[in-house]
């Protein structure tokens, strides 16, 4: 049956319903959009039911204004009401996210229940609030999976406790049935720049479905702000928000990109004598499509003043800077190309006005330069990563050849995401068959995520070590899939082997006595001794890892595993200084060299740590929801860290830590 019958038809039984019986009421229930006198941001995901919604860090919580855009006679109530909520302001100051080594911004989080006019339909919304500034560094590392059909990017930075999320018109492509997984949606995560994760952007057909809006195309893009899924076949270009609330000058943007154009050049839509849509081509212009590279800031007095795509850069009052990729540095190459862009001044900031949060910052990519008006070549793809907003204000730039080398320590961790998370990107009727097969074979599978508390030691406490002064564990992120056979029906005894990217981080100071040390001086010498002082040590180690364990199921929630593991050093650190002490050189009876006040000296025994490491790792594994698991695990080294012929520690000393993180399993 045609479409247009079916809806003929449908049209033709509601008319006749009409006359002999009231009006249905609507069994919609849903959050459509979030405003606010406060809210500068708010991203809804209306797959894994959740509203992120981003404030400033001075925002009062205790009666936070949040109107809600509901279906047509929808309501909206708390799930726990508390006394100070009086619609449309809500208390969310008595509920905030416990900070973690993981997470460590201020997040307030409360439950929502939408119920439709017929009171037929709810929805439970997770709503949590942000306070936030917007960071100036993107790596494109992070995306969010779960519930959703696309990839939904955010940006993380722990130190500075900022974070964004991404939008892009990805919730737009999915009204077409054009993707199966998310990988055939315009916007995806790809290999990035030298290690890591990037951005690819690639210009996509729309299929019959956009042809006939007159939308033959949808370009790759990715953008500050938000993206009204309600508004993407009425007025697309009013559906992309740009922007989020920026406080210093931006000087220069600057990052690495690929791009590969398209063949044929589309540029519209006709209709025959028949009125049957088709496209049309500019055959001139096949091969010459040009990918987008821009970043603005412009003024916006309250919270709802936005930039959308129908953004005039010549004329645009609003816009004070903008640095925008010409086209001819956008050209074709298949290397990671830098492109350093410097922000053009046209107005003057008024600083009261930019310190209140009144200005605002849009970074835009997109994979066809006149995407948003539906013209570009399919098959335009776009690759960006590591972008960075410099700023008049900062006082530094973030160190980005440290971060390279930090990066070096998850070679393979995009690696292991990829081979365990192959269900998520496969197309849904093969994930379920997959799936299926897995469970008829007593198989599941698990990606685990976590952060190792801990410490190198040795056992027992040798006479050498006085007293520990000071212990400060390092940020220390694990990355793991693994794959669990059971071995009985009823799934109560299993095995499981994993790939788990480990980092094992700490700092200590203690004073020693009588310490195998080996004391490297300026000039590159080194003098080997006893030392009797003060020691600061870092020990630092990136390990591949492969669990192999027993688990037993105690109940449907909890089970214990146990079992070897086996690792194998990536990256290795060993080393510190000596302070406040001696060194008797060469041995108990040489001489003594003293070091006081600020003098110190820097030992290294890096080289000197295996390669190899093996222990026993025994914990256990809650499930929380029906896919989400808390997962706690004691890693016990049972080999010294140290290789057999090294003798200048005389102790053997043993990796202990504690990880604990969660899992999603399927």
């Amino acid at each position: 049956m045609k479409l247009r019958n079916l809806f003929a038809g449908m049209i033709l039984c509601l008319a006749v319903a009409s006359c002999i019986q009231d009006e249905a009421q609507n069994v919609e229930a849903a959050i459509d959009g979030c405003s606010g006198s406060n809210i500068q941001l708010a991203n809804i995901n209306t797959y894994s039911k959740t509203v992120s919604i981003y404030v400033s860090k001075s925002t009062d919580l205790s009666a936070l204004e949040i109107k809600f855009e509901l279906p047509d006679g929808a309501n909206i109530n708390p799930v726990n009401a508390i006394a100070n909520d009086d619609a449309p302001k809500y208390d969310f100051s008595t509920s905030k996210v416990p900070i973690t080594p993981e997470q460590t911004l201020e997040q307030y989080q409360r439950m929502f229940k939408v119920t439709s006019e017929s009171g037929t339909t709810e929805a439970v919304y997770t709503i949590t609030v942000i306070k936030s500034e917007l960071p100036t560094e993107y790596h494109f590392e992070n995306i969010e999976d779960g519930n959703n059909k696309f990839h939904i990017f955010y940006e993380f930075n722990q130190q500075e406790a900022k974070m964004l999320q991404w939008a892009s018109g990805n919730p737009g492509f999915q009204l077409t049935g054009m993707a199966k997984s998310p990988l055939d949606y315009p916007t995806v995560q790809d290999q990035g720049y030298k290690i890591g994760k990037g951005v690819k952007l690639e210009t996509k057909s729309t299929g019959s479905f956009g042809t006939g809006v007159g939308m033959p195309i949808a370009a790759g893009n990715l953008f500050i702000g938000s993206f009204e899924v309600g508004n993407a076949l009425s007025d697309a270009k009013a559906a992309t928000k740009f922007g989020f609330p920026f406080f210093k000058h931006p000087t220069k943007l600057e990052g690495y990109y690929k791009f590969k154009p398209g063949t044929e050049y589309i540029t519209g839509i006709g209709k025959d004598e028949n009125q049957k849509p088709y496209i049309i081509t500019d055959p001139s212009m096949n091969g010459k499509d040009k990918g987008d590279i821009y970043a603005i800031l412009y003024r916006a007095d309250n919270v709802n003043d936005f930039l959308d795509g129908n953004l005039n850069f010549d004329s645009e009052e609003k816009i004070v800077y903008i640095a925008r990729i010409s086209d001819e540095e956008m050209k074709e190459t298949d290397t990671w190309t830098h492109f350093s862009i410097p922000f053009i001044h046209r107005k003057e900031i008024e600083q009261s006005a930019l310190d209140e949060g009144k200005y605002k910052l849009a970074v835009v990519f997109s994979s066809s330069i006149n995407g948003a008006y539906f013209k570009g070549s399919i098959g335009s793809t776009l690759w960006i990563d590591e972008v960075t907003i410099h700023c008049e204000t900062e006082k530094t730039i973030n160190n980005k050849l440290k971060r390279n080398s930090d990066m070096k320590k998850y070679i393979l961790a995009g690696l292991a995401t990829l081979f365990f998370g192959i269900s998520q990107i496969n197309a849904q009727s093969s994930e379920h068959k997959g799936l299926l097969w897995s469970s008829l074979h007593g198989l599941d599978y698990e990606f685990k995520a976590g952060v190792n508390i801990g410490g190198t030691s040795p056992l027992p406490l040798p006479k050498e070590i006085r007293s520990i002064e000071s212990y400060s564990p390092g940020l220390a992120i694990t990355l793991e899939g693994n794959i669990t056979k059971w071995l009985d029906a009823t799934k109560k005894w299993g095995v499981s082997l994993g790939l788990r990217l480990d980092n094992k981080n700490m700092t200590t100071e203690a004073l020693v006595k009588n310490y195998g040390m080996e004391i490297f001086n300026e000039t590159g010498g080194k003098v080997e001794g006893l030392w009797t002082g003060g020691v600061k040590t870092k020990v630092k180690m990136s390990l591949l890892t492969v669990p192999i364990l027993a688990n037993y199921k105690i109940s449907d929630r909890w089970k214990l595993v146990a079992g070897p593991y086996l690792s194998y050093v990536m990256e290795r650190d060993f080393s510190g200084h000596v302070y406040e002490g001696h060194l008797r050189s060469p041995d108990a009876t040489g001489d003594r060299v003293n070091f006081a006040g600020d003098n110190i000296a820097t030992y290294d025994f890096s080289e000197d740590l295996r390669k190899f490491q093996w222990g026993l790792q025994v914990g256990g594994e809650w499930k929380a929801y029906k896919h989400l698991n808390i997962h706690a695990d004691l890693t016990w080294g049972l080999n010294d860290i140290f290789k057999k012929d090294f003798t200048t520690i005389s102790f053997a000393m043993y990796p202990i830590y504690l990880n604990v993180g969660f899992g999603y399993s399927f």
